[in-house]
């Protein structure tokens, strides 16, 4: 399933990313303008890609066989279902641009 991807931002989609779908009833769309977000269900295995970044619920096992298959991966982000490591992640993201 894609995530959001407002019309007139379409062609400044930047970084590829994962997150988990539970989260989506936090964030607000401002908080992923310029990320190309696929939203990661809970029961889904993970996606292998090019992502930059992961931002699994605590309760999901992101291991070596989900890194191999995740080669651009910069950010693995853990969330115990807040928006605290949220606003962290976004933080360091534009940090590293």
């Amino acid at each position: 399933m894609r995530g959001f991807r407002p019309a007139d931002r379409l062609d400044s989609l930047g970084h590829r990313v994962l997150i988990a779908a539970e989260l989506q009833g936090l964030l607000e769309p401002d908080q992923l303008v310029g990320l190309d977000v696929t939203w990661l269900p809970a029961p889904q295995p993970t996606p292998p890609g090019d992502y930059v970044a992961i931002v699994p619920l605590l309760s999901r096992w992101v291991g070596g066989t989900e890194l191999k298959h995740l080669p651009q991966l910069k950010i693995v982000a853990n969330c115990a279902s807040d928006t605290t490591t949220w606003t962290w992640w976004r933080r360091s993201c534009a940090a590293s641009a």
